[in-house]
C-alpha cells in the first residue's frame, strides 16, 4: 500500500468530536465553561474480513506508521448529497473571519438551494483540520454562501483561500492495532485514530 494514499477499503468507521472542555456555576449560576486544548476528531476503524494477503499489506503499512511516527491520511464516507450539483471552486470571501461562521463566493453559477448537505466534511486552504457542516449550504444567485460550522475556525483563513469539499483525514495512529485470525486464511484488523491538527 503506497504511503500516500489514503486507507479507504475499511467496513466502517466511528467518528466522534472530542472538544475537552470543564463546565462549573459561579455565584450567580452562569454556566462557564472552560477549554483544554483544540477541537479535534477521533475515532475507529474496521476492515472486513481479509485474506493473508489484503491483510499483510494493511498490516505492513500501519506497522511502519506505529514505528515510524508518520501520519496516515484516512478517506471519509462521502455524505450523499440530494441533487448532482457542481460545486464549481468556493473561496473564502474576505479575511479575518472567526467562529462558526464562514462567508464564501465562487460557486457554480447557477447554484440553488442545499448545494451541500449538513454533515458534510470540508477543508480550507491553510490548514488541515477538518470541518462539520452545523446546517445545509445554500448557495445564492449570486454564487456566495455562508457556511454554518459544528466546530469552531481555528485558524483564520485568508481571503480566496479555496475550499476543499469531502476532503481526506490526516490522522495519527493510537493505541496499538488489533487484528483476529480466523482460520485457516481469514483475518480481521482494527485501528484507532486521531485527527491532526496543523
Amino acid at each position: 500500500m503506497p504511503d500516500n494514499l489514503p486507507l479507504t477499503n475499511y467496513s466502517s468507521i466511528d467518528i466522534v468530536s472530542s472538544d475537552k472542555q470543564y463546565a462549573s456555576l459561579s455565584n450567580s449560576g452562569k454556566r462557564l465553561i472552560r477549554r483544554v486544548g483544540p477541537h479535534r476528531f477521533v475515532g475507529s476503524v474496521s476492515f472486513p474480513l481479509l485474506t493473508k494477503v489484503q491483510f499483510s499489506a494493511i498490516d505492513a503499512f500501519i506497522t511502519y506508521i506505529k514505528n515510524s511516527g508518520e501520519t496516515f491520511y484516512l478517506q471519509l464516507p462521502h455524505k450523499k448529497q440530494s441533487s448532482v450539483f457542481a460545486w464549481g471552486t468556493p473561496l473564502v470571501n474576505g479575511a479575518g473571519q472567526s467562529g462558526y461562521t464562514l462567508v464564501t463566493d465562487s460557486w457554480s453559477t447557477g447554484a440553488n438551494s442545499a448545494a451541500l448537505e449538513t454533515g458534510t466534511y470540508i477543508a480550507i486552504e491553510g490548514s488541515e483540520k477538518l470541518y462539520l457542516l452545523r446546517n445545509d449550504v445554500d448557495v445564492s444567485a449570486g454564487n456566495e454562501a455562508t457556511i454554518s460550522l459544528s466546530n469552531k475556525l481555528q485558524f483564520t483563513p485568508a481571503d480566496n483561500a479555496a475550499i476543499t469539499i469531502e476532503p481526506v483525514m490526516k490522522c495519527n495512529l493510537v493505541g496499538t492495532p488489533s487484528y483476529t485470525v480466523i482460520p485457516p486464511e481469514l483475518y480481521s484488523y482494527n485501528l484507532e485514530f486521531e485527527e491532526v491538527i496543523e
